[in-house]
């Protein structure tokens, strides 16, 4: 599986880290965490000025500030708050994107994979359930 880590210290960039991908044959069961074309935009220069303006805008992370009581944390990444496979015409719009700390961000980033994974074992779950009434 590929991850991608993103830092604040150069630049704002987005680094990936490969890891050991996924067989070709199990690669659509990693749908949303593994994708060529979103890995090509986050290293476009596009995207390295709309983050890099985000984070200067922006320099809290949004998701402490919204805690009770604030807590006061640098962001250090900038997020989709709708990620790029669910609507990928709103990966330039400001008001998709948020200020992040890493803690928050790799929260966020952990519930959408098990939501992920529970959409598709349902998804696979109703299709063998077809395929058996089909078999009756």
């Amino acid at each position: 599986m590929s991850l991608y880590i993103v830092s604040s210290r150069k630049k704002y960039n987005v680094h990936w880290v490969n890891t050991d991908k996924p067989p070709a044959n199990e690669r659509f069961s990693y749908k949303g965490i593994y994708d060529e074309r979103n890995q090509a935009f986050y290293q476009s220069k596009e995207w390295r000025r709309i983050s890099h303006w985000k984070l200067r805008h922006d320099s809290l992370c949004e998701q402490c500030l919204k805690k009770e009581p604030a807590v006061i944390t640098p962001a250090e990444c900038v997020d989709h708050k709708v990620g790029l496979n669910d609507d990928w015409a709103k990966r330039f719009d400001i008001d998709n994107l948020q200020s992040l700390c890493l803690s928050c961000h790799l929260k966020k980033e952990n519930e959408e994979r098990k939501r992920k994974r529970l959409e598709l074992q349902q998804i696979i779950i109703e299709e063998t359930m077809n395929e058996l009434n089909d078999f009756e």
